[in-house]
């Protein structure tokens, strides 16, 4: 039986030194020139929600939320798996194994856009 297993990596947004409320947009993807094909972003969680994760799937591949002028700091977390099924993956264990002992990179491409919002 298939089962899916995440891991996470966190991104920090200072806003610290900002006067005005932000909205912004992340976008995460693994691209084509990632050694492991098999890593995949599968969802994001904002502050305050890092049990409610956001799936993704093919028509839902960025996620935004926004932050008050009072705010200093949020933490978006993303959350990435292993294509590990049989039927889905492009490279099988032992494949994916010699590639990370070879120091094979999986690459995760982040795209962050910051608008400034007036209250």
């Amino acid at each position: 039986m298939y089962q899916e297993h995440y891991g996470y990596f966190d991104l920090v947004v200072d806003t610290s030194e900002v006067n005005l409320g932000v909205k912004y947009t992340v976008t995460c993807t693994v691209p084509a020139t990632s050694n492991i094909p098999d890593a995949k972003i599968v969802g994001y969680s904002f502050p305050g929600q890092q049990n409610y994760i956001t799936y993704l799937n093919g028509t839902n591949t960025s996620v935004s939320s926004s932050s008050a002028a009072s705010v200093n700091s949020n933490t978006i977390r993303i959350y990435v798996s292993w294509d590990d099924n049989s039927e889905t993956e492009t490279l099988n264990d032992v494949q994916d194994t010699q590639i990370a002992l070879n120091s094979g990179n999986a690459i995760i491409s982040v795209n962050v856009l910051f608008e400034q919002l007036i209250n």
